[in-house]
């Protein structure tokens, strides 16, 4: 993520500015307006709703498109709310068990024993 300061402080709305500070290779943005940034993990593929409520920006997450948003987290900055999803997205890729096992994805053999 770049680092610029004016999007360290409250925002008082999203612009197009906003997404350029978003690193592409991590998340992608799909849809962006003065209130709402819609984002999606590259890593993890979750969804984001990030929106602007007053002085704070609240964080929705799913896992999945048919889920329902959650809140998972709020915030001061646009640069906090990314990070938590960051942070989020490497402690699920480092405290959850794959989905796709390690030796389909490798094409290494499947060890014996071991059913997927």
């Amino acid at each position: 993520m770049k680092q610029t300061s004016k999007h360290n402080i409250r925002s008082v709305a999203f612009t197009a500015d906003t997404a350029l500070c978003i690193d592409p290779m991590k998340i992608r943005v799909l849809k962006i307006n003065p209130n709402e940034m819609l984002l999606q993990s590259i890593s993890t593929r979750h969804y984001w709703r990030i929106w602007i409520d007053g002085d704070c920006i609240r964080i929705w997450h799913k896992h999945k498109p048919s889920d329902s948003f959650h809140q998972h987290a709020v915030y001061m900055t646009i640069d906090d709310s990314l990070v938590e999803i960051i942070e989020h997205d490497l402690y699920q890729l480092n405290h959850r068990r794959p989905t796709i096992p390690l030796w389909t994805r490798t094409g290494l053999v499947q060890p014996k024993g071991r059913k997927h």
